[in-house]
């Protein structure tokens, strides 16, 4: 009996094992037949998807255009997800100062990644309102001073670490 694709296999079959075969046959047993399905490669079936230099151009304003128009609700979505974690952002008492502020800044970054820019002012008011309560004094102190929509959130996140 032949399979299709037995020609490919036909180097792997030994003498020994088709003396096997005659041996199994002359004694009435029918021998245990080797099934090998499979399906012919080789690499001109196989389409690799490479990038020509000279499409990148192309490629880069597809690209642009389905992460603009066609993912649009994604994006929408997630510049929502970061606007309430915005606003829900606290620092607890046992995450410190330092991982509190590096967690804001990330936040931040996320947003202005997203363009939603949170502008100074905003943001170092809602920095000072998030921090624990053993930094109310401190925090109201600093809200309460003129320079607070001019100096930054690295400036202010610095100020505090003096009172650490």
């Amino acid at each position: 009996m032949s399979i299709p694709g037995d020609d490919v296999f036909s180097s792997h079959h030994s003498d020994e094992e088709e003396s096997n075969h005659e041996d199994a046959g002359s004694e009435g047993v029918k021998p245990k037949q080797q099934q090998i399905i499979s399906a012919p490669t080789t690499i001109s079936n196989i389409k690799l998807l490479i990038l020509k230099k000279e499409e990148y151009d192309i490629w880069a304003m597809e690209m642009e255009h389905y992460l603009e128009y066609i993912d649009n609700d994604v994006w929408k979505m997630q510049k929502a997800v970061l606007k309430q974690q915005f606003e829900a952002f606290a620092v607890s008492s046992s995450e410190g100062l330092e991982k509190g502020y590096d967690r804001f800044q990330h936040l931040l970054s996320q947003l202005e990644a997203h363009g939603s820019s949170v502008p100074t002012e905003d943001a170092n008011h809602k920095f000072l309102r998030s921090l624990p309560k053993e930094w109310s004094s401190l925090a109201m102190t600093m809200r309460m001073k003129e320079d607070v929509d001019t100096l930054s959130i690295d400036d202010r996140y610095n100020n505090l670490r003096v009172f650490e």
